[in-house]
């Protein structure tokens, strides 16, 4: 699991953050901050740090659930061009959370126990963007594109229970329709599909019964999306965000791993739902 986020996770992400991040002093925003248009307010760079309530409901089809409220901090950092235009955005989020186990033991016992979940996401996202004026304010559109990673530590409480790490590699494809008023309020609506590369399931038998081993299983089907709504007011050099969200996964069975011996293990067939908040202060 390590060298899976060394090798694809992390390069990835920490050369679109230093991308975005260099060109804030230099080519993205070459207009005086004083006479932006609600177009250029787009392109603006742009810190938000924020905290995330949300409830989790992921299901093996008739064989287990695990589910409840998980709760955390999200971080991002966007960047743009009027005069490209172009817009980069990074994002990473940590929840964690203790939520209700219902199925069974890996020897076929049923349990109903607690059981502690942590999700670690890192996204980037890039793409341009179109305003037109009206009456009202001005509406932007912004198709993007990216890479996203997404990584589910997972303990059940008791005997007979063991730890599971799940690792996504996803590509993002989706649009966000923006409103933005002089007066300072934005309203802004996203949704997107994400396309499944690949998912990687290590099943830690090996720190829970003696003489097993640890078993990788390898995820190559499935598929998630999300929406959200951001509600934004601006001040002068800040502003207050709140964004409920919807996002969910839907996966296919995993690939077999054998033992030296009789049988095999695999990851069924499951999904996971997520809904909830965000408040967020952005500078």
């Amino acid at each position: 699991m390590k060298k899976f986020w060394l090798r694809y996770v992390l390069p990835s992400f920490c050369f679109l953050t230093y991308f975005s991040a260099a060109g804030a002093d230099s080519i993205w925003l070459e207009s005086d901050e004083s006479l932006l248009s609600p177009a250029s307010a787009y392109a603006e760079s742009k810190l938000s740090v924020g905290f995330v309530f949300g409830m989790f409901d992921y299901r093996e089809p008739g064989l287990m659930r695990d589910s409840g409220p998980l709760s955390g901090l999200a971080v991002s950092y966007a960047n743009g061009s009027s005069s490209l235009p172009l817009k980069i955005e990074v994002e990473a989020e940590l929840l964690m959370g203790r939520t209700l186990y219902d199925g069974s033991t890996w020897g076929g016992t049923p349990l109903s126990t607690a059981s502690s979940n942590t999700i670690m996401e890192l996204r980037s996202l890039a793409g341009p963007f179109w305003g037109q004026q009206t009456a009202a304010g001005e509406v932007v559109l912004q198709p993007f594109a990216g890479f996203a990673a997404r990584r589910l530590i997972n303990k059940a409480a008791g005997s007979g229970s063991y730890l599971r790490e799940i690792g996504y590699l996803s590509l993002p494809l989706g649009a966000k329709v923006s409103f933005m008023t002089e007066s300072g309020w934005h309203l802004s609506f996203s949704g997107e599909y994400d396309v499944f590369l690949a998912g990687r399931v290590a099943s830690h038998f090996d720190k829970s019964f003696s003489d097993a081993p640890k078993a990788i299983n390898n995820q190559s089907q499935g598929y998630g999306y999300r929406a959200s709504l951001e509600i934004e007011k601006k001040f002068q050099g800040w502003s207050i965000l709140v964004e409920p969200y919807v996002q969910a996964w839907r996966i296919e069975d995993s690939d077999r791993f054998a033992f030296d011996g009789d049988g095999y293990v695999y990851e069924p067939k499951n999904t996971t739902d997520m809904y909830g908040l965000e408040f967020a202060l952005t500078l």
